[in-house]
């Protein structure tokens, strides 16, 4: 009972910002939650990336509901998209058992570093939009042309590459069970025109959903669900409830305040996850 107690006491405040994070950008769990219950609480591998999956599925399903309710999920690009990435996930699951065993250290220490970019970016961003806006939009800046063309190069050679990382990123999935819900946002923002970021979130949640309900299969029958189902109860709520506070706010703010927000909530995702790759 006292290793519950000091579960939920840790990884209540986790969940609460996991889920903060996916409202913001679709964040998968796996970056924070496999390496700690993987090293500090010593869960057996495949226990440890059946709850990430299962918190991550159980976001990704607010998200899909709420996104789609406001029209931001485009379900035919979702679906289009996430079948290379649902063939990447079987193929890299046939290897996952094989990997996970011999490779086991591979999981201490998550991405953090590629997440803390990935919020320094979205802050910077709405930084930069907030002082445009205080200048009456008037200041164009060389910053943002580059991105535009960047952008534009990116949409131009779009469908190949954009099928090749959404396998990339499903087979991610299939081997180490990770969402990839920011992948695919991301991804989505750049290769297809038309997007923002909460209709690429709305989208990319769907996307994970979809990715994660089959991972959640492939896993779950190498877990424990008699050792699990207790640490699912003293988790997944948190996640979820904040995911979907979080996700009604995300709605309701300007284009600008919105990337700070998501900027502000990856970065600090991203801050604890590299303190943990350093401490475990």
């Amino acid at each position: 009972m006292g290793e519950l107690w000091g579960f939920l006491l840790l990884f209540a405040p986790i969940a609460v910002l996991v889920g903060i994070a996916a409202a913001s950008i679709s964040f998968s769990a796996w970056n924070i939650v496999v390496p700690l219950l993987f090293v500090g609480f010593n869960f057996n591998v495949h226990d440890a990336i059946t709850l990430s999956v299962i918190m991550d599925l159980t976001n990704a399903f607010i998200l899909t509901v709420v996104f789609s309710r406001h029209k931001k999920v485009n379900f035919q690009d979702g679906i289009r998209l996430v079948i290379p990435a649902l063939a990447g996930a079987g193929v890299a699951f046939y290897f996952s058992s094989r990997y996970l065993i011999q490779n086991p250290d591979k999981l201490k220490g998550g991405i953090g570093y590629f997440v803390l970019l990935i919020g320094v970016y979205f802050i910077m961003k709405g930084v930069q939009g907030l002082k445009r806006e205080k200048g009456n939009g008037n200041q164009g800046s060389k910053y943002s042309v580059v991105i535009r063309k960047a952008a534009e190069f990116l949409q131009r050679i779009g469908t190949p590459v954009l099928i090749g990382a959404t396998a990339l990123f499903g087979a991610l999935g299939g081997l180490v069970g990770m969402g990839s819900g920011t992948n695919f946002t991301v991804t989505l923002l750049l290769f297809l025109p038309g997007y923002t970021l909460s209709r690429a979130t709305g989208t990319g949640a769907f996307m994970m959903l979809i990715l994660m309900g089959l991972c959640a299969v492939l896993f779950g029958m190498h877990s424990s669900p008699r050792f699990l189902w207790r640490y699912v109860l003293l988790s997944v709520p948190f996640s979820s409830a904040s995911a979907v506070i979080a996700s009604r706010y995300t709605l309701k703010l300007s284009k600008d305040k919105l990337h700070l927000m998501v900027g502000v909530a990856v970065f600090f995702a991203g801050v604890f996850s590299s303190v943990q790759s350093l401490i475990l």
